[in-house]
């Protein structure tokens, strides 16, 4: 049974590698910028984020060059965005009201890191309720290196995404490293094919 999916983003989730983690050694850096790639091809988004003292002072975001946002964060929001330890209740749920036709629930699951871990979504559309469910599996670093997903009833994978990579049921993610800890490249990893999908440039 196949059932038209809504895309709802979530920025705080960080999956794929638009967010910073809390590393210490993001105080060496100025300024990182986030390079969208397809294989080894630069896509037209990009993100340039100054530090300061390794936290977020302003994040812009780039469409072929050019300035399309301008975030600016206080040092309370720049912690809120950054991964680290969280004292955040082991599930926490978000909601929109169920009626007759639509409605939109979400539930997360949290390790003790703060990292997002169980993630099952409740939608309904046109009468008609889909429950979605993705695990979350991370390196010692925190970083994701494995999404499993689930739908009920059954979905069909991949589910294909318009303005993005198409979902599959396993995804796997591998990560490179510069001496301070910090990932420089992110690949993605479906049916025994790496591509690579994000380079990080610290400045």
């Amino acid at each position: 049974m196949k059932i038209q999916v809504l895309l709802f983003l979530f920025i705080s989730i960080n999956i794929f590698g638009q967010n910073l983690e809390n590393n210490v050694n993001l105080k060496k850096y100025k300024s990182v910028e986030i390079i969208n790639c397809w294989g080894n091809k630069k896509t037209p988004w990009s993100t340039k984020i100054k530090l300061n003292n390794g936290q977020i002072l302003q994040k812009e975001i780039y469409y072929e060059n050019k300035l399309r946002t301008l975030l600016k964060y206080t040092e309370e929001q720049s912690k809120a965005e950054m991964r680290g330890k969280s004292d955040l209740l082991e599930l926490v749920e978000r909601n929109s009201p169920f009626d007759s036709v639509c409605g939109f629930r979400i539930e997360y699951k949290y390790d003790t890191a703060g990292n997002v871990i169980f993630e099952k979504t409740y939608s309904k559309i046109d009468k008609q309720i889909l429950i979605e469910t993705n695990s979350y599996k991370y390196d010692s670093d925190n970083n994701v290196i494995e999404i499993n997903r689930t739908a009920d009833p059954k979905q069909e994978y991949p589910i294909i995404m318009t303005g993005g990579r198409a979902l599959y049921e396993n995804e796997k993610f591998r990560y490179v490293y510069n001496n301070d800890g910090l990932w420089i490249k992110q690949y993605w990893i479906v049916d025994g094919k790496e591509a690579l999908i994000t380079k990080r440039v610290f400045k």
